[in-house]
């Protein structure tokens, strides 16, 4: 990496960029199972961190050019401490101030190794959250009782020794049991599968920038404000390099792509629109049979655009309303009620609520988007962003009022995150919503022309 600055301009007289996506690494510091400690920003062609609401932990990828032996003559081995700075100077007329990003990380491997040359390797270093590493270490089978939230900040805090969290589980109801031989996270998200909000699943994950956290669909989606609202279109209205198109840059999407979805097919075989449970106590031979259905029983809670991703009156299969085929999925749990000394059985909160968490999860991939932005440290996996996608039509035909597209714009949920270096810093951004950016019911949508 030539200059580690990116393709950034500047002002004449400041040190301020005029690139929203250029970026200064200080360095990426080594610290060798021996002790020394070895800057190898020079080593690095580029660098990609990957953060998900579904994963408790971060991925780094370096791509190396080595000329200096660095592998063999350091004894590389893994477990290594690897330490980033990276720095921003956004301009003064930008939402965003200056940004200062610095973490730690450990080697997990060493792959794609290719040598052509005998004086130059190419190779890639995996780095993971350290936690991971405590996690591989330990084995819970220990007896809990608490509330969700409490266990897994626990296990956040004894077992995994995370530095950062926000475990804002609202769950009140407590759980008691034992953990079945399981890793640490894997205990954490085997709890997380019986614990809702309204309704709606619990995520635990990791960003760059704020820790790991434990929250709900209901509190990314209702009460998290907009972040930003991006825009995909042609026209700027300020002149590119000047500090004026700065934030009109910043928030321009340089691609759209992705799978997109729109399944109902899928959907309704995943328990989205119609579901049944089937629940037996087997202390008392008691069966219990709920049912769901999508119209009916899901609340506007945990929805991106306040509407429904289907005509609810008129799709129809076998003249049969969508919501109202409830045999298209079908659950059964089993349960001893008596285990536990009058507290809830580890089992009792799924038998109704089990059937909406899967419609609101399943439904949140009805629509999935991959987007490219320029760099930005605060935007991050479990925000909510805003898109303006301009119609697949020449400007020339329609009105400028009539320029966005109502059916992709509108709110989208922030799944993962590859936060790409190399000559600029950019995000590959994986979005996606459990609803269309307009109301797919109304009267002018139907008919219009």
């Amino acid at each position: 990496m030539a200059s580690n600055k990116g393709t950034s301009r500047q002002f004449a007289g400041t040190s301020e960029s005029v690139t929203p996506s250029s970026y200064t690494l200080d360095y990426i510091k080594v610290t060798t199972n021996d002790g020394k400690i070895l800057d190898i920003k020079n080593l690095v062609n580029k660098f990609e961190i990957q953060e998900s609401i579904n994963s408790p932990y971060l991925v780094c990828v370096l791509t190396i050019i080595d000329a200096t032996n660095f592998l063999s003559e350091q004894t590389i081995s893994g477990n290594e401490e690897v330490e980033f700075l990276i720095k921003r100077s956004p301009i003064k007329e930008s939402k965003q101030n200056k940004q200062k990003f610095k973490f730690t990380m450990r080697i997990a491997e060493v792959s794609n190794y290719v040598r052509q040359v005998p004086n130059k390797q190419f190779y890639k270093i995996r780095l993971v959250s350290k936690h991971l590493f405590n996690n591989n270490t330990k084995i819970l089978q220990r007896p809990f009782e608490n509330t969700i939230g409490k266990l897994i900040q626990d296990i956040c805090v004894k077992d995994l020794e995370v530095e950062k969290y926000d475990i804002s589980n609202s769950s009140k109801q407590v759980v008691k049991g034992i953990y079945p031989t399981l890793k640490p996270i894997q205990a954490a998200n085997w709890l997380l599968k019986n614990a809702f909000e309204d309704g709606t699943p619990y995520y635990f994950y990791e960003t760059i920038n704020g820790g790991v956290y434990v929250q709900s669909l209901k509190d990314m989606i209702d009460l998290n404000d907009i972040y930003e609202t991006y825009e995909f279109r042609g026209q700027f209205e300020f002149e590119l390099g000047t500090p004026e198109s700065y934030d009109e840059v910043r928030k321009r999407i340089r691609k759209i792509a992705g799978p997109l979805g729109l399944s109902k097919f899928g959907n309704m075989s995943k328990g989205v629109y119609g579901g049944v449970l089937h629940s037996l106590d087997i202390s008392n031979k008691k069966f219990e049979k709920f049912e769901f259905n999508y119209k009916k029983d899901i609340k506007k809670v945990g929805n991106l655009n306040g509407f429904f991703n289907y005509p609810e009156n008129t799709f129809k299969i076998n003249d049969r309303l969508l919501h109202d085929i409830k045999e298209a999925r079908n659950y059964y749990i089993s349960y001893n009620e008596n285990a536990f000394d009058g507290l809830k059985n580890y089992h009792e909160p799924t038998k109704p609520t089990v059937l909406k968490s899967d419609s609101y999860y399943n439904n949140l991939n009805d629509q999935k988007l991959e987007i490219i932005l320029p760099g930005d440290f605060e935007l991050c996996a479990g925000k909510v962003i805003k898109l303006k996608i301009q119609k697949a039509t020449e400007s020339e035909h329609i009105e400028n009022s009539r320029m966005i597209d109502p059916y992709l714009s509108g709110n989208y949920l922030v799944e993962s995150i590859t936060h790409s270096f190399d000559t600029e810093f950019l995000q590959n951004v994986i979005i996606k919503r459990n609803t269309l950016g307009s109301d797919i019911n109304e009267e002018w949508y139907l008919y219009r022309r």
